[in-house]
């Protein structure tokens, strides 16, 4: 991502649909900000953030497609372990590593300090969207097979833009559409049903 990149991405966010959710790059909050040029200060804030990130950010998606390749090599030795138990045993052991990296990072006082609401939503991203999603992702991998689990993965930036296209009204570029299509053909073809694998 170059530097023009970025300007381009500031100004796509302009387009985010008025009144769907909150703009903080282009829209100013009468209650909490101090002027009406907040939103400008705020551009200007996250294009250096950007701009300090991006090597970085490459090494970060690397680093995120090795990981699942490799879990999905560690997966498949766990044939015969109940998904329960493998899910337990990875958030269990996730959790041990990140606690005294968020106590060095934040320390004690901003783990207690949260609301209410705010522990809700972590439990509920803890248990549905982690561990739940956990058991039913190691359930997949010992019934359909390591290499046809990891096609789940090919599903998320098509829901991603269905689910904003139809809860956040955001428009659907061409070449979204095309990616989509894509990877239907890509599933299509490797499920092999339908063209008859030989």
């Amino acid at each position: 991502m170059s530097m023009e990149s970025i300007e381009s991405f500031v100004r796509l966010l302009k387009q985010s649909p008025y009144g769907a959710v909150f703009n903080p790059w282009w829209q100013v909050d009468k209650q909490n900000d101090i002027g009406r040029d907040a939103p400008a200060i705020r551009r200007r804030q996250l294009n250096a953030y950007l701009r300090e990130r991006l090597g970085k950010a490459k090494f970060a998606l690397i680093g995120a497609s090795l990981s699942y390749g490799v879990a999905l090599m560690v997966a498949r030795r766990f044939k015969g372990v109940p998904s329960p138990v493998i899910a337990t045993g990875q958030l269990t052991a996730s959790t041990i590593i990140m606690i005294p990296v968020v106590l060095l990072a934040h320390g004690p006082a901003g783990l207690f300090s949260a609301s209410p609401p705010v522990w809700a939503a972590v439990l509920a991203l803890a248990l549905l969207s982690t561990a739940f999603a956990y058991i039913l992702y190691f359930n997949l991998v010992a019934s359909a097979g390591a290499t046809n689990a990891s096609l789940v993965t090919l599903i998320v930036p098509a829901s991603a833009m269905l689910l904003g296209f139809l809860f956040l009204g955001e428009r659907l570029e061409l070449f979204e559409i095309g990616g989509v299509v894509l990877i239907g053909l890509g599933l299509v073809t490797i499920d092999g049903r339908v063209f008859g694998r030989r």
